[in-house]
């Protein structure tokens, strides 16, 4: 396992260390337990479901608040960077979303810049624009609020 480190890595580590939060050698001492056994429950590795990054990964350090997120791929490990509980979930809070959920949210942002833009290009086929948007909704779940077939 090799590990290589990223700017935000070397950036956070400045900042903490900075501010005396944390001291070198614990992180140090983290990444090296992290090299010698990986599954050491004093790290509580863990993968971390994320739709944009399919090898995210953490290891706490050890009697400390701090977690280092690392992206694994074949045997190398890019630390990205130290972060404390609000830092991470901060970063990681994209990644429990469905990919129907940011699809709905775009679907229905779609269909109201429509409405908004094109109101009158839609006069003469409001019952053909409303069936879609209805078939659209019922397709990803949607409710639709307010519309009625009587314009």
């Amino acid at each position: 396992m090799t590990i290589e480190y990223s700017k935000d890595y070397f950036r956070t580590l400045k900042r903490i260390t900075r501010k005396h939060t944390l001291s070198s050698s614990l992180i140090d001492n983290a990444i090296e337990l992290y090299l010698k056994d990986n599954k050491d429950t004093r790290l509580q590795f863990k993968h971390i479901k994320c739709k944009r990054d399919k090898n995210r990964h953490s290891i706490r350090i050890p009697n400390t608040q701090y977690r280092i997120l690392m992206s694994i791929v074949n045997d190398i490990s890019l630390l990205v960077c130290i972060c404390d509980h609000d830092d991470y979930d901060l970063r990681n809070k994209n990644c429990w979303f469905s990919t129907k959920h940011h699809l709905s949210r775009y679907l229905v942002s779609k269909i109201i810049l429509t409405i908004i833009i094109t109101p009158r290009a839609m006069r003469h086929s409001r019952s053909g624009f409303l069936w879609i948007i209805e078939v659209l909704a019922s397709k990803y779940g949607l409710t639709l609020l307010g519309c009625s077939k009587s314009w």
